[in-house]
Formats: C-alpha cells, structure tokens, sequence
C-alpha cells in the first residue's frame, strides 16, 4: 500500500513538474510575444514619425520636423534611419534658414552643429564631405551675425580634402569668395564645379545668383544674365525670386544705352540667345504697368542688339505710345533708342 502511494505521490509530483515547465514555457513565450509587438509598435510609429518629418521638412517647417525626430529617438528604434533622417534635416535646414521673431542663426546653429557632428563619424566619402560642407555654412551663418568663430573657408576646404566633388563645398565656397573678395574667376571656377557635379542643381544656382546679386558690379550683373543663359539652355528650374534679382541686374545694366557696362552687357553672350533668355525669364510674368513697360523696352533694346531691327522698332513704338504725356527717363530712353533705329535705315 505504501508503496502505491509512493508510486501516485511521484506521478503526482511529475505532472505537477511538467504544468509547471509548460506554465513557465508559456510565460516565456507570451513575454517574447509581447516584446516583439511592442518592438514591431516601435519601429510602427518611429516609420510614421520619420514620415511626418519628412513631410513637415518638405514645406520647411523645420522646427516640428526637429520635434518629430526627437519624438521618434525616445521611442529606442531603428536609432540608424533616425540619425540620418535628422542629418538630412540638420542640412536642410541650414539651406533653407529662416528667422522667426526672436530668434538668431547663432541659436539655430548651436542645435545643429552637434547632428552634423556626430554624422561625419560615419559614413563614405561624399557623405562626410556634404556634411563637413554644411558645418562650414553654419560657421558663416554666426559670422555674418558677428558671432565668435573663424571663417568658414577652412571647413569648405576639408570637406574638398574629404570629397574634391563636393557639391556644397564648391558652392559654398564660391559663395564666400564673393560675399569677401568679389574675385569672380575665383568664384565661378567652384560655381561650375558644383554645376558639374549633377547634384542638387537648383540649390547650386539659386546660391550662385545670390551671391552674384550681392556683389553689386556690372560684372557680377552680366555673369547673372550668362548663368540665366546656361540655366535656360539645360532647362533648369528658375523661381521668382531669382527672376527679380535677374530683372535688377538688367534694370541696372540696361539703364542708359551707350553706356559701357550696357554694352558689354549686350555683348556678354550672342545677341539671339540672350533675346530668348530674356523672354525665358520675363514673358508670361504677372507684371505692374511700370515693370511691363520696362520690360518692352529692354525687349526692343534686345531686339535690335539682335539684328531685328523691325521688330525694335514695333516694340519700343509701343512703349512710346503707352508713354505719351508721361515725360521721364524712361521716355527719353526710349525716344532716343527710336532716333537711333531711324539714323541706321
């Protein structure tokens, strides 16, 4: 008898053993489970976080972008994706930079520096030199506002010993060479290389005629109509405020026909392809009365640089009629261009 209770308290002892072993296996299993859907959940929201980012910095709201990316960063996901999406962001942020009241670029640098940082040590080539490119625009972004630091000509030069290609170190740098020595062979040697590149075109150009516009020459002003002329000839995008820079460099270099730099101007690329740039930029533009008349007059001051005398001459008689009992400048210049064409018959 003693011996049967022995035999059934072992039995006993034995399931309760394995209910206990499966009980223990279940746990395990339901906490994996569990771990894996909560991690699946992470990386769920981290995907949905990166794209609102995304989203937020295609409208250059950068500011909430930031904020989305540091919401995904506590969430301990796909740490990778995030650093680069905020590298990316760090950058074009630092592109496109805008101030809000209040705000100043030395306090919007100092919270990208670190991103910027942390990504060059990491990475291939070219990838570490537009990064390196972007810690030089930073640093000139605080000098212009006489923050402390050095200029940023080095960091654009480390980044061309990083990446001699670079997109942004050339640039940027030929945007620096402008903004401190007006050296325009300079300049333009790195705007091209950037140009070569086949990166980022728009960013490129829209830098280039800024930095051109800065300068404030004749010079400068005819190198923005030859860069209009290459941006046309390989149909790249231009927006209006590069439109207006380019209307003010010809305002200023189609002021008084006769003069020096006006006919240098014309002179800057064939007369026919700088007529079909100019209606590139200015035809179809929602323009006020005074702009328009303007524009038809540098339009026949175009046309007869090109050889289409006839149709000068239809133009700025056009612009003389619209001009009757309005004396001015403009009227002059105009009157005298028409004497002109007449003397030529």
């Amino acid at each position: 008898m003693a011996r049967v209770m022995e035999s059934r308290f072992s039995t006993i002892v034995k399931w309760a053993g394995g209910i206990t072993a499966l009980m223990t296996l279940a746990t395990g299993l339901y906490k994996i489970t569990e771990s894996l859907y909560e991690r699946r959940e992470r990386q769920r929201q981290v995907a949905e976080l990166l794209q609102v980012a995304e989203n937020q910095q295609s409208r250059n709201a950068f500011s909430e972008a930031w904020e989305s990316l540091e919401a995904a960063r506590k969430l301990q996901a796909d740490k990778e994706k995030i650093d680069r999406a905020q590298e990316d962001l760090a950058m074009a942020w630092l592109e496109n930079v805008r101030l809000k009241e209040g705000q100043s670029f030395t306090q919007i640098v100092a919270k990208i520096e670190p991103i910027l940082d942390r990504g060059l040590q990491r990475g291939e080539p070219r990838r570490k030199g537009d990064l390196q490119a972007h810690l030089g625009w930073a640093t000139f972004l605080r000098y212009r506002e006489g923050g402390p630091g050095t200029p940023p000509a080095p960091l654009y030069q480390k980044a061309l010993q990083i990446d001699p290609q670079n997109v942004y170190a050339h640039a940027m740098l030929g945007h620096w060479i402008l903004w401190t020595t007006r050296d325009l062979p300079a300049a333009k040697m790195h705007f091209e290389a950037a140009v070569a590149s086949g990166r980022v075109e728009p960013y490129v150009r829209k830098l280039q005629l800024a930095a051109l516009a800065n300068v404030r020459m004749p010079e400068a002003e005819i190198e923005m109509i030859r860069v209009a002329d290459e941006m046309r000839k390989k149909n790249q995008p231009i927006d209006s405020a590069d439109k207006m820079r380019l209307w003010d460099a010809y305002a200023s270099l189609l002021r008084n026909t006769g003069d020096d730099s006006t006919e240098k101007a014309l002179r800057a690329i064939p007369p026919e392809e700088q007529l079909s740039t100019f209606q590139w930029l200015f035809n179809g533009e929602a323009l006020e009365e005074d702009r328009r008349l303007h524009r038809d007059y540098w339009l026949g001051i175009l046309q007869e640089a090109s050889g289409r005398r006839a149709e000068a001459v239809q133009t700025l008689n056009a612009v003389s009629a619209k001009l009757t009992g309005r004396p001015g400048a403009l009227r002059n210049r105009t009157e005298a261009a028409l004497k002109r064409l007449a003397d030529r018959r």
